[in-house]
């Protein structure tokens, strides 16, 4: 996603093995592939990831792009453990979204990768931000759905559905 038009874009993906990014979404124009050393090329071969989940980052000025394995969890004031460690997240290969099923107190949570607050959404639960505001909820058993990849809407959003 290049909301600015500077040629920078990221976004998130599942891969399992051989891809390329592509200007639009067919073969039919400019696809870039493997320059060597974190650089593209758009006559280079499929670039290689390990099964997982990964942010990916792309800079069309400079041909660089960045892949960053991914897991998540949930946290805050309304999760068992506060804000000392997440509940963490499981892949749903088939509705392509993190999942858990937690029970919640009165209070805040937030989505975060890998343990950590270099990548974290919070904000309006419809349309997700990068480093947003913790997201309130009432106390309860939900089923959390956090939707990443963006391939069912422009926005990166979660569903809370309580239990």
């Amino acid at each position: 996603h290049g909301a600015s038009f500077d040629g920078k874009y990221v976004g998130y993906s599942c891969l399992d093995g051989g891809f390329k990014f592509t200007s639009a979404p067919d073969w039919d124009h400019t696809n870039y592939g493997d320059g060597g050393e974190g650089m593209l090329s758009d006559t280079g071969g499929d670039l290689s990831g390990d099964k997982g989940f990964y942010l990916l980052e792309v800079d069309l000025t400079t041909l660089a792009w960045k892949a960053t394995p991914t897991t998540w969890g949930i946290i805050g004031d309304a999760t068992a453990d506060g804000w000392n460690s997440d509940q963490d997240m499981t892949w749903n290969e088939e509705k392509h979204c993190w999942c858990a099923t937690i029970t919640l107190t009165d209070g805040t949570i937030k989505f975060r990768a890998n343990d950590g607050w270099d990548i974290n959404f919070g904000g309006n639960p419809a349309n997700l931000n990068a480093g947003g505001d913790n997201i309130p909820v009432t106390a309860g058993t939900y089923d959390i759905d956090l939707y990443l990849e963006r391939t069912t809407s422009e926005n990166i959003y979660c569903t809370l559905t309580k239990k």
